[in-house]
């Protein structure tokens, strides 16, 4: 079981996101407002890591099977086609990049996640309920129902 404590920082109103970034690291929270432990509403959320390519794989692929089935959200068919077009029509490459782009190093000032058509799709395409970054420092909660959030107290850790 996962007994790493997450924690989120946030000024508006937690049920109102449709997704949650989330930190192992109270201060850094602090930095985003009133600091949060997040507690799920499920023993073991069902985790994505981004740095598992063969799952990534399998959901790029989908998406694109789905672009090329006509299935895809306006949003979603901007992104297949900007990927295709970024790659010269090579479909294999437009893949590799999307999959690159979802396999981030580091997360920073902006991910493909904070795209919600993309978090969109993986919520309700597979089971995942979070993705873990690579840093395993920083997740993102794909469904920020599916978990409770308590006001941080500092003397929490002590």
């Amino acid at each position: 079981m996962n007994t790493q404590k997450w924690y989120t920082g946030e000024d508006q109103d937690l049920a109102t996101k449709q997704t949650q970034y989330l930190t192992t690291d109270p201060d850094f929270a602090k930095g985003y407002g009133t600091v949060y432990s997040v507690v799920f509403s499920i023993a073991e959320p069902k985790t994505l890591y981004s740095n598992d390519i063969d799952s990534l794989k399998s959901i790029v692929d989908n998406m694109f099977e789905d672009y090329a089935n006509g299935d895809l959200n306006t949003g979603l068919n901007e992104v297949i086609q900007f990927c295709l077009e970024s790659s010269d029509n090579d479909v294999d490459n437009a893949k590799e990049g999307l999959i690159e782009e979802l396999s981030p190093t580091e997360i920073e000032n902006e991910s493909s996640y904070d795209n919600d058509d993309i978090t969109e799709y993986i919520c309700s395409k597979t089971d995942y309920e979070i993705i873990i970054f690579s840093d395993l420092t920083t997740a993102l909660l794909l469904d920020p129902t599916k978990a409770k959030y308590v006001e941080y107290d500092e003397n929490e850790n002590n």
